[in-house]
């Protein structure tokens, strides 16, 4: 596994994202009673998409030859 610029850029990219703009949309967006829950519902339906996208595209790289 190589490290590159542009991996580097993605991660930070999606890091700023996840630390600092989901939780002022939630702030913006959610009820007062329930921004917590969203915060929360937010950020696990992230990493569930993410590991669900990891594997489908692992398998696909795995069956194609380039």
């Amino acid at each position: 596994m190589r490290l590159n610029a542009f991996g580097v850029g993605i991660n930070g990219f999606y890091l700023a994202i996840d630390t600092v703009v989901l939780p002022v949309l939630v702030l913006i967006l959610a009820p007062e009673a329930l921004k917590n829950t969203y915060l929360a519902a937010l950020g696990l339906s992230g990493l569930l998409v993410a590991g669900v996208i990891q594997v489908v595209i692992g398998r696909l790289s795995d069956r194609t030859q380039s």
